[in-house]
């Protein structure tokens, strides 16, 4: 079948089509209230028996301006007094965690999301990684990752975040077109983003990663050469390539975009093509659904070792036990299932007065969600998976017959190869890996609307 007919089925498949991007299994949709703060406690408090390392996840749910294409939990604020409440309220939660952890691993990763963590001010960010280190045992290998926000940074923050240890930084450029860059309220220059990096690079950080997304108002392919030509430019280690995802019955903020100045389907599909031929031609491996690493890139490394994993910041080289979300709305995770904190402020903070750990809801994994979750995370990690090796894995007898014949169905589209129960995503399919992921999703029909476009 030739290539162009191929092209035009997948994107029949794909269009209108929304479904997870499957940093968990099953999706945060899909959690329970039944899994509360009790429950979790006492996960915590049983810990040690699974885990010989965590990673951390702080979040700060805070910027100094909106960007209409945010889909995270935040809050725009003109003064300082909330962060400063809001680490008093996170250090009760960090206090908490670490008396229910019995002989406590060691700190594998840790990583500073938001909002934007340049909300806080040096001396607070300094202050708050004395307080993650008194708590919890760091080792003097710890990957310290954190969120940068350009327009937010200075040589004062920059400089703090190096002395408290940071050596991996992830810069939020998304599109350096002007036009663009007003219509999504993130205005920021090609040199002050150089600016920020020169300045990392300078005190030592060893891993810029940047992200940038496709399928923002105004972006066309002749803005997008621009762009990534001045982003190579900058020479990322590491680039996050994210779809607008455009969903305002979920954030309303995003009506403010007006849907006539969105990319549809067809040019959705040529930007994304565009920006992954580009950086792969200039050397970079591309990884998964959306991300690019220098071949030498420990993400790159990781891929090619089969030691890649996938969790709620995205790709990821981090093989700690178990995660420990701190802070509104974090997600964590350990053997026994998934946890998230509430995101109502007043709510989180009365659950921490009582001493109770502010959870939200959660969920128990079982042993057949383990199975689903290994293929799924090799469909979207390695575009490949051997159903055998994964029953084999986890003792299993799952019949995958039904998931089998419903991708027999997709062959003829290029976008999946069967050979027994190998299942190989082609170079072709890479932008609908999430819909062949989707096909081993035993929860999906229940929260579709949930999800973002297919690509």
């Amino acid at each position: 079948m030739p290539e162009t007919t191929k092209t035009e089925l997948q994107k029949s498949l794909l269009k209108d089509l929304r479904v997870p991007r499957y940093t968990s299994y099953p999706t945060a949709p899909h959690f329970k209230e039944s899994v509360d703060s009790l429950a979790v406690a006492n996960w915590y408090k049983n810990l040690h028996k699974h885990a010989q390392n965590i990673s951390l996840y702080v979040h700060i749910p805070f910027c100094e301006k909106l960007c209409l294409f945010c889909g995270c939990h935040m809050k725009a604020i003109n003064s300082y007094t909330p962060v400063q409440q809001y680490l008093e309220t996170i250090e009760e939660e960090v206090k908490l965690i670490s008396g229910l952890l019995e002989n406590c691993p060691p700190v594998k990763h840790l990583h500073f999301g938001g909002g934007s963590p340049t909300a806080l001010s040096g001396e607070d960010f300094i202050a708050f990684m004395g307080v993650l280190k008194k708590y919890f045992p760091f080792s003097v290998d710890t990957d310290i990752a954190v969120e940068i926000d350009p327009r937010t940074v200075d040589d004062v923050k920059i400089d703090a975040y190096t002395r408290a240890g940071m050596n991996r930084m992830s810069i939020g450029v998304q599109d350096f077109n002007e036009k663009v860059q007003v219509a999504v309220n993130r205005v920021q220059s090609f040199d002050l983003v150089k600016n920020v990096i020169d300045s990392l690079v300078s005190r030592g950080v060893s891993s810029i990663n940047m992200d940038i997304m496709y399928g923002l108002p105004y972006q066309t392919i002749d803005t997008l050469v621009e762009t990534m030509e001045q982003v190579l430019s900058l020479n990322p280690d590491r680039l996050a390539v994210f779809g607008y995802a455009h969903v305002p019955w979920m954030k309303k903020h995003q009506n403010l975009i007006p849907e006539e100045t969105l990319a549809n389907l067809d040019e959705r599909w040529e930007m994304y093509s565009y920006i992954k031929d580009v950086l792969c031609a200039k050397g970079y491996q591309a990884i998964g659904l959306d991300h690019f690493a220098k071949n030498t890139d420990p993400m790159a490394i990781a891929y090619r070792e089969k030691n890649l994993n996938r969790n709620f910041q995205g790709y990821t080289t981090d093989t700690a036990d178990a995660l420990i979300g701190i802070g509104h709305s974090s997600i964590g995770w350990c053997d026994t299932g998934y946890m998230q904190n509430l995101s109502d402020p007043i709510q989180y903070k009365n659950k921490l007065d009582v001493g109770l750990l502010p959870i939200k809801r959660g969920r128990v994994v079982t042993d057949e969600d383990r199975v689903y979750r290994r293929v799924i995370e090799c469909i979207m990690c390695y575009m490949q998976v051997d159903l055998d090796m994964v029953q084999a894995e986890f003792n299993s007898t799952i019949d995958f017959s039904t998931e089998l014949k419903a991708l027999e169905e997709m062959q003829h589209s290029g976008m999946v190869a069967l050979n027994g129960n190998v299942i190989t995503i082609p170079e072709s399919g890479r932008i609908g890996m999430r819909l062949i992921a989707s096909v081993f999703d035993k929860y999906l029909s229940a929260g579709q609307l949930k999800h973002s476009s297919a690509v």
